[in-house]
């Protein structure tokens, strides 16, 4: 992958970036953008675990705002798919995003625990369920179904 810039006095700036930095760029940033997605989706209370093990209304229907979450990390996941353009390293970056994700997202929910007055044990045993309630089992297939789609997209074009 070449970069050009052009600057308004003439002189061509070239850079050239590897395939193996532009993947780890790619997973890298689809690792945040999951992880952004799912604290945006916990902080909103549309991705507890009432909602989903145990705590379930029938009555009140299954909340709209969740839908975004899993049509924001399937979009992306195609994004990544396309961007990564093979399936083994789409396979790849799929599992490498998720974990980083898992990690990104329970080291944002376990910061209370520096500075709060509960006990840090109680803290992080909430961040972990918070964790796992907002990346399994759903999401995982979503990501992977959206990272081979795009993959396979990109072989097509």
């Amino acid at each position: 992958m070449s970069l050009h810039l052009n600057a308004l006095s003439g002189i061509k700036v070239r850079i050239s970036i590897p395939s193996r930095v532009k993947a780890g760029i790619v997973v890298l940033a689809w690792g945040v953008f999951l992880a952004s997605s799912a604290l945006t989706a916990i902080l909103q209370g549309v991705l507890v675990p009432a909602r989903f093990y145990g705590g379930y209304n029938a009555q009140a229907g299954f909340p709209s705002g969740i839908v975004f979450f899993y049509v924001a990390i399937f979009g992306v996941s195609i994004l990544a798919g396309i961007v990564l353009a093979d399936v083994g390293r789409a396979l790849l970056g799929t599992f490498a995003s998720y974990g980083f994700a898992i990690v990104l997202t329970f080291t944002a929910l376990s910061l209370p625990t520096l500075q709060s007055p509960f006990p840090p044990a109680l803290l992080t045993d909430v961040a972990a369920v918070f964790t796992f309630t907002a990346f399994f089992p759903l999401p995982i297939i979503v990501i992977l179904v959206g990272a081979l789609l795009g993959a396979g997209i990109s072989e097509r074009l």
